[in-house]
């Protein structure tokens, strides 16, 4: 078995959300037919489950302002009493809140096995001992330099396939 450990930040893209201002998501992002959902941090279940049907969504001509979590990303809570704790996979393209952090694998890495890592008490470990500040949470640049195992591609595919199972 060939394993090594990186830094989270060179084999994943990470990147935090937009906020929008209370009013300009009432005006311009409720109830909208068109465009891609926008989670937020009350959308991400304990479970894992991400709440899509938020009745927010930014519209195409609208979305160049935010940040986009594509399908099979991470979602990760970093800030607040459910920093570390609210974690799902995503399996659509959505738009996201400043508090979540979206983890997008690159191709030497399986979107699950990184979802699967960010279950692990390793990954909680470095998490908690990063958080920091009044509210309790992590910074972009912290969360790169979390340390992740790296096994080959066909190993991951094993190790996915059992915690699938």
């Amino acid at each position: 078995m060939n394993r090594k450990t990186v830094k989270l930040g060179d084999i994943c893209e990470i990147q935090p959300g937009n906020s929008i201002p209370v009013k300009e998501k009432e005006v311009l992002y409720r109830n909208v037919k068109e465009g891609l959902p926008y989670v937020a941090t009350k959308d991400v279940g304990f479970d894992g489950v991400i709440d899509y049907e938020n009745g927010v969504r930014i519209p195409p001509n609208h979305s160049s302002k935010f940040r986009l979590s594509k399908k099979n990303s991470i979602l990760v809570c970093g800030e607040g009493g459910s920093a570390g704790r609210k974690i799902a996979f995503s399996n659509k393209d959505c738009h996201f809140v400043n508090k979540l952090f979206s983890i997008s694998p690159g191709s030497k890495m399986t979107s699950k096995y990184v979802y699967y890592y960010t279950q692990s008490n390793y990954f909680q470990n470095q998490f908690k001992k990063a958080i920091h500040g009044l509210i309790g949470g992590v910074s972009l640049s912290k969360i790169e330099g979390f340390q992740i195992t790296h096994p080959s591609f066909s190993e991951q595919q094993r190790i996915v396939a059992k915690l699938d199972a």
